[in-house]
């Protein structure tokens, strides 16, 4: 087995600006939203910790100053007694998803495969991150793996939609028309990345700007001749990344 197959390290993004919540996202970040009697962010730091990760790097924006706070404190303080390093590292600006990942990549121990997610999309039960580390674990490493769930016609507009050849991922068409589509199976939570799309994302960095995405980072790995697949997750997908979703996630958190 590779090296690169024991993964132990997350990158979690928290430095988008939450512009689909505004006016409520100007006073209070997504990521600390309550859901149930606590923050988004707490659901999230429940699945690294049941995955067993044991090194996590914060991307932020320094305008976050309350959620900021909340990381340096009570987030560090329960990885830690858990056995997980955590660097907290800030995004100054705007400048797309691929940057923020690559400023988090930075501080990573090594270049073995991490899973990256984002500090606003909450799985119940709490094993999304855990479905990636095994799934990346069964490719040695070797391929990245992107978190699939089914979805409904009226969902595929808003996400990256997989499409399949055999067990490899032939291509993601990100917010498609759901006529313009067969697949039903979408991109939603998450992914663990291996090097070689890093690697790529360096070399093509001018390229990706602030509407870039990982899907579309994926997308120019899979076109180059690199391969990817998927792991399926079951469990209830939950953002506080938009109203209509936030509501739901709400009343379900509330409900249980």
């Amino acid at each position: 087995m590779s090296p690169s197959a024991s993964v132990d390290q997350a990158v979690i993004l928290l430095a988008g600006m939450g512009e689909r919540m505004r006016p409520i996202s100007e006073l209070c970040a997504k990521e600390a939203l309550p859901l149930g009697a606590r923050p988004a962010i707490d659901w999230i730091i429940d699945e690294v910790v049941s995955a067993e990760l044991g090194h996590v790097v914060l991307v932020t924006s320094p305008r976050k100053t309350e959620l900021n706070g909340y990381l340096d404190s009570a987030v560090r303080d329960r990885l830690g007694d858990a056995g997980c390093s955590v660097r907290i590292v800030h995004q100054p600006c705007p400048d797309g998803t691929v940057n923020a990942m690559l400023r988090g990549v930075r501080e990573l121990p090594d270049e073995s495969a991490f899973i990256l997610a984002w500090g606003d999309e909450v799985f119940r039960p709490a094993r999304r991150m855990t479905a990636l580390v095994e799934r990346v674990t069964e490719t040695e490493g070797l391929m990245p793996v992107v978190a699939g769930k089914p979805v409904s016609d009226e969902d595929v507009s808003r996400c990256g939609i997989i499409e399949l050849d055999g067990e490899r991922i032939r291509r993601i068409v990100e917010k498609p028309d759901p006529h313009a589509v067969t697949s039903r199976l979408a991109s939603v939570g998450g992914y663990a990345l291996t090097w070689p799309v890093v690697r790529l994302a360096v070399a093509r960095q001018e390229r990706y700007g602030a509407d870039s995405s990982i899907s579309q980072l994926l997308s120019d790995y899979i076109s180059e001749g690199g391969s990817a697949t998927v792991a399926a997750v079951d469990e209830d997908w939950h953002t506080t990344g938009d109203w209509p979703s936030y509501e739901r996630a709400f009343l379900a958190f509330a409900a249980r």
